[in-house]
């Protein structure tokens, strides 16, 4: 506060509250009688900002999280579909290996050998018996006259040809069994194929008539 002698000039301090609640301290001036109040430069403009809540950065985060949850589930869905096509791939391979295996076992059976013929276990077979036949990658199988390579896959297809038993020709009924005239010989074939995995495992099986 300013004050001069005589009462012609004093300063105050004067503490204004305005109509929007804000309290502000203006110089009040003094002089001659009459009295006026300095208000600060730019008082006209206070705005009432008011009370925030938040709420706007609350929702932001919630469709932050919920934008998240949606983009892992559908991560998670596309690895599975792809898995899913991976292995039914991998099945599909193991499949036409057998398939592979199972014909050219057939086709050999023109020119088997009796010492050829798989007598090891049969359940389950055991796979790793010297009589067990491999199908060669870019080979002839044995009987045939050609041979289609198979690429992909884990191993090559493997396959066994047990001894045939024997029928009569235009027999009715037909029993197994020695016979010294003509007979039809049946022989039980059973082919493995593997995918691009060790996983894929396919066996297939057949009774072939020659």
């Amino acid at each position: 506060m300013l004050s001069r002698v005589g009462g012609l000039f004093r300063l105050y301090n004067l503490k204004v509250t305005s109509a929007l609640g804000y309290t502000i301290v203006a110089p009040m001036y003094h002089q001659g009688g009459q009295k006026s109040v300095a208000y600060p430069t730019g008082y006209g403009n206070v705005k009432h900002l008011g009370h925030q809540s938040g709420a706007v950065l609350i929702i932001s985060l919630i469709m932050l999280l919920l934008l998240t949850i949606i983009g892992t589930v559908g991560m998670q869905n596309a690895s599975l579909e792809e898995k899913m096509a991976g292995n039914k791939r991998d099945y599909n391979l193991a499949f036409q290996a057998a398939e592979s295996a199972l014909r050219a076992a057939e086709a050999s059976t023109a020119k088997i050998k009796s010492t050829d013929y798989y007598t090891g276990s049969k359940d389950p077979i055991d796979w790793t018996n010297a009589k067990v036949k491999t199908y060669g990658e870019g080979a002839a199988p044995a009987g045939t006259t050609g041979g289609v390579e198979l690429k992909g896959l884990y191993e090559a297809p493997k396959y066994i040809i047990e001894k045939p038993t024997e029928t009569e020709v235009d027999c009715s009924p037909c029993e197994i069994g020695p016979n010294s005239g003509k007979v039809t010989l049946w022989y039980r074939i059973t082919a493995r194929g593997t995918g691009g995995t060790a996983n894929a495992v396919v066996t297939l099986q057949s009774i072939y008539k020659h």
